[in-house]
């Protein structure tokens, strides 16, 4: 009893935990960590998915890439639709995407890290209040970071 009426006199920051941190400095802290945890589930959702657009970037250039080098080539092609339909009737349609292996393996994590950077630094500029007013200069400021 003489304990809780003591309790009851003292403000929150007086009254000590068992770990001798204040009640006040502990509920700071808990409070600090939610933003930390939610800026690093957001930067692996970024990496994520800059991986995720790497694939994509060659899942859809690779085709295009090898029209430009069977073009290049001196096999005596005249034109994309002629590399095309050679190569999907000798090789099969897989042949569109010969060679994408190494540029796969290369631009996966490089998007990755690119757009993870780009987002994560958008982010600390936006918590930061540096240009909030001007949203386009934001982006060419977080991107040029990201780079």
């Amino acid at each position: 009893l003489v304990i809780s009426e003591m309790e009851e006199h003292m403000t929150s920051k007086q009254q000590q935990t068992a770990f001798g941190e204040t009640v006040e400095a502990k509920r700071s802290a808990a409070v600090a960590v939610k933003p930390i945890a939610k800026y690093s589930v957001q930067a692996l959702k970024d990496i994520w998915g800059g991986a995720w657009a790497g694939v994509a970037c060659i899942g859809i250039g690779q085709p295009f890439d090898f029209v430009k080098t069977r073009l290049q080539s001196s096999m005596g092609f005249k034109s994309s639709t002629e590399v095309i339909s050679h190569a999907i009737r000798t090789e099969g349609i897989m042949a569109l995407y010969k060679g994408s292996l190494i540029p796969l393996l290369l631009n996966s994590p490089a998007c990755s890290v690119l757009i993870g950077s780009y987002g994560v630094s958008k982010r600390k500029l936006a918590s930061a209040g540096i240009l909030n007013s001007a949203p386009f200069t934001q982006n060419l400021v977080a991107g040029s970071i990201g780079e």
